[in-house]
């Protein structure tokens, strides 16, 4: 049964490979002979859209043909046409040690990784060393530091706890993990766990064993095996983790504690270590090469993996030296979940450790917004906001409206978001209005913003307009200064600039924030700020207040977002919302002014909602009504049913129309066509900035 045995336990990445070229198999297996004329009628009849289900229909049968006929299909597998065309078979185990393949695949790819010229049987080597017996192919250790002495915690680490024991007992590990533990603790159970002879010595540092899917008191001594994993999930600093007292503890001495030296139990066994952890206070810029490869990564060494000079170490880092780890308070940090996820998926198709840990590096770089709008979200978003400007004496000087509706932009739905703030400061008309198109994964796809200020005989206003076009963000910017205007165009890659934020998504994100009365830890994300240079935006909680809104007191949640660049102050935006999302202040820090909600904004009776206005029958008096001598009278109703639906999937007409004839009577230009033409210029731009003369 051993050739049964190495299809069953490489069934899925069998079927996975050999989809990719249905066909190709399907014809070499009839030409050995494997299968009949008939059964190749029947399969090659599957529809050729259909190749999963070809391939594995294809696989049952030659598995059910008996032990002959199945050694006689791997050795087709292992034909050297065969593997030119489906290279990824050269990684498939055909051992027959009885072991799965999940189970002792991280070992036997730690060790091809640690090993520099490793033959290309080593792999069959290891198994043979290393039976497979009934003990635990390894042991994994999680310190998973949640709670800090400073009051402080890390939520969302018990959800990588979860999912790295989970992912860990799949390979066949046994899992223990020690929580909140001081620097101390950790040079203290590290000891113990490289020499595990003192159960009640173990016990006394609350190791807990994953069984049955969650976490159990340790009620036996744990056995090293054939590899040994270690995770790290707490606070850190550069080359330390924190222990929950605040106190470092280098990573080299976590490591050295399994060094040949001190545990003898793990000579010559792979020995891996995760550490989800902050090395520094850098936040590092949310962009990636635009040439970067697989290709690349097979040469060059990932910037989250070192090898320490200890045989046989292995060490994998959330970040590189010097800058900040992500994590989210609710779904786990974004290193962690990532490196499960491909953990379960590498093994399966048998790849080396590196390999997945570049796949680790590559999902981890290309990460978005923490935790993505749903549907239901989105849905909370869509209302106004409406507050009054006012001084820090507590005259009026003007108003601030927020909107969001659903839209689109062209075929793709989205976000349309309004932001208009209009006033007089001594006198003087100035504001900004924010025109943008947002995407439910809060990707700005166009975006208008528009700043004034209109001094006597002076005019001074900023236009800027971004839109993604051909995988790129496209920016032009109008600077006017009295009778200087400067233009300039600027392209930035999308794949350079990713989870880039705008004035539009950035208000949007906020609301978001407010609606969930969260902020996920470090989110810090790409901006542009008044200029081509790209900034950082910063978030973070201010908590809960109690703020004065009208005759009441309630409680508001703040969100506080900072833009940033090297070397400048930055700037701040302080927001407080109420419990429904409804903005209750705005202020930036250092301005005279505050943006604030007088009163609390009507609440939508749910039976109003469905309540429809009647309206009495007007008599028709033929004569005096012109419209019976229109020729679409007959079409009336059809086309405003036409229209309102127009007006419907694009409310920013209405909007648009608005802002040009307010612009328009506040300038009251002479040449009306001309300043028609200059208003509505950065909208009609359609060709890339490289191509402007």
């Amino acid at each position: 049964m051993a050739h049964n045995n190495a299809i069953l336990r490489n069934k899925t990445i069998i079927q996975e490979i050999l989809s990719a070229d249905p066909q190709f198999i399907l014809d070499k297996v009839i030409e050995k002979k494997l299968i009949t004329g008939r059964e190749y009628t029947k399969l090659n009849s599957i529809s050729k859209g259909d190749a999963e289900d070809l391939v594995i229909k294809l696989v049952d049968t030659l598995n059910n043909k008996g032990v002959q006929r199945q050694s006689e299909f791997i050795g087709v597998l292992q034909d050297e046409i065969v593997l030119e065309t489906y290279p990824r078979l050269k990684d498939v185990e055909w051992g027959d040690s009885g072991s799965t393949a999940s189970s002792s695949s991280l070992k036997r790819s730690a060790e091809r990784s640690l090993s520099k010229d490793a033959p290309e049987t080593k792999s069959q080597k290891t198994e043979d060393k290393y039976p497979i017996t009934s003990k635990p192919t390894g042991l994994c250790v999680i310190i998973n530091n949640e709670n800090f002495h400073d009051k402080t915690n890390r939520s969302g680490t018990e959800k990588d706890a979860e999912s790295l024991a989970d992912v860990f007992s799949w390979l066949g590990f046994q899992v223990l993990m020690c929580k909140d533990q001081t620097a101390s603790d950790m040079a203290q159970v590290t000891k113990l766990l490289a020499d595990p002879e003192d159960l009640a010595a173990l016990q006394k540092c609350k190791l807990e064993e994953w069984s049955g899917g969650r976490f159990t008191p340790l009620r036996g001594l744990p056995q090293h095996g054939d590899a040994f994993v270690c995770c790290v999930l707490s606070h850190g600093a550069e080359k330390v983790v924190l222990g929950v007292d605040g106190k470092k503890r280098p990573i080299s001495d976590i490591t050295s504690a399994f060094n040949g030296e001190h545990c003898s139990a793990l000579r010559g066994k792979p020995k891996v270590f995760f550490i989800q952890a902050c090395q520094g206070h850098s936040l590092q810029p949310g962009y990636v090469a635009d040439d970067l490869t697989f290709e690349m990564q097979e040469q060059d060494t990932p910037q989250l993996v070192f090898i320490p000079a200890e045989a046989d170490f292995l060490v994998a880092m959330a970040t590189v030296e010097k800058y900040q780890a992500y994590r989210h308070t609710v779904n786990g940090s974004w290193f962690i979940q990532s490196l499960c996820k491909q953990l379960k998926a590498g093994c399966r198709r048998g790849e080396d450790i590196m390999q997945i840990l570049y796949r680790v590096n590559d999902d981890v770089s290309q990460k978005e917004i923490p935790g993505m709008c749903e549907p239901s979200e989105l849905q909370k978003c869509l209302f106004s906001d409406s507050l009054v400007t006012v001084s820090e004496g507590g005259r009026d000087l003007g108003e601030f409206s927020l909107t969001v509706d659903f839209a689109s932009r062209g075929p793709q739905p989205c976000l349309l978001l309004r932001a208009v703030s209009r006033g007089t400061i001594d006198g003087t008309p100035c504001g900004t209005r924010v025109t943008a198109y947002i995407s439910a994964a809060m990707e700005t796809l166009e975006e208008d913003l528009h700043e004034y200020v209109q001094l006597p005989d002076h005019k001074m206003e900023r236009r800027c307009h971004m839109v993604q076009r051909d995988d790129r963000m496209m920016v032009d910017r109008i600077t006017t200064a009295g009778e200087e205007v400067t233009r300039q165009s600027d392209s930035y890659c999308l794949s350079a600039v990713r989870g880039l934020l705008s004035e539009g998504s950035s208000m949007l994100l906020m609301r978001v924030m407010a609606l969930r009365r969260a902020v996920p830890e470090t989110l810090t994300l790409p901006s542009l700020h008044q200029g081509p240079q790209l900034r950082q935006t910063t978030f973070r909680s201010l908590g809960l207040k109690h703020l004065a809104v009208g005759p009441e007191t309630l409680e508001v949640f703040g969100v506080e977002r900072a833009v940033e660049a090297p070397g400048e102050v930055p700037a701040l935006w302080r927001c407080f919302f109420l419990a429904d999302g409804h903005l209750a202040s705005r202020e930036q820090v250092g301005s005279p002014v505050t943006m604030r909600l007088l009163q609390l904004p009507p609440q939508l009776e749910k039976d109003a909602e469905n309540d429809k206005p009647s309206f009495g029958k007007t008599p028709l008096v033929w004569e005096e009504d012109m419209e019976m001598h229109s020729m679409f009278l007959d079409r009336k109703e059809e086309l405003m049913a036409d229209h309102a639906s127009y007006l419907r999937q694009h409310p920013e007409l209405r909007h648009l129309l608005a802002d040009f004839l307010q612009f328009l009577l506040i300038r009251k230009p002479d040449n009306v066509v001309h300043f028609a033409k200059e208003y509505f210029l950065p909208f009609g731009s359609q060709c890339s900035p490289e191509t402007k003369s």
